[in-house]
């Protein structure tokens, strides 16, 4: 098991980034295509603003341990679209998702300072 400053190190963290990646253009297309039919109920679309960006966050954070700049990314990132939404002319802009998103960051963040081994153990997990 490699380690790195005295912690054990992700055997395929190229892996783990790529499928990070993915996930974040995944979200930036599906943000930015036309919405689709969805059920109506209350809030459920800020609910998933926040899971989407609590599990950016939570993955993103858990590739980067210690670091802030993940979380800024994702902030950024949430800002833009909700931007570029509000240009396409068949998204609106919406504070109320900007704030969703917002929250997940934060939490997801938390959650990788307070358990910042998940994706190791996941590995070992996966690979034994």
């Amino acid at each position: 098991m490699r380690r790195l400053f005295g912690r054990r190190e992700l055997r395929y963290r190229s892996f783990w980034l790529a499928v990070g990646w993915l996930a974040v253009v995944l979200v930036v297309t599906l943000s930015l295509a036309p919405a689709p039919d969805m059920p109506d109920i209350p809030h459920l679309d800020k609910l998933q603003h926040g899971l989407v960006y609590f599990i950016l966050a939570a993955w993103f954070g858990q590739l980067y341990p210690g670091r802030w700049q993940p979380a800024l990314g994702l902030l950024l990132l949430g800002g833009g679209i909700e931007f570029l939404q509000g240009m396409t002319g068949y998204r609106d802009m919406s504070l109320g998702d900007l704030g969703a998103n917002t929250v997940g960051v934060v939490l997801g963040s938390l959650l990788s300072v307070a358990r910042p081994t998940l994706l190791l153990r996941a590995e070992a997990w996966l690979i034994r």
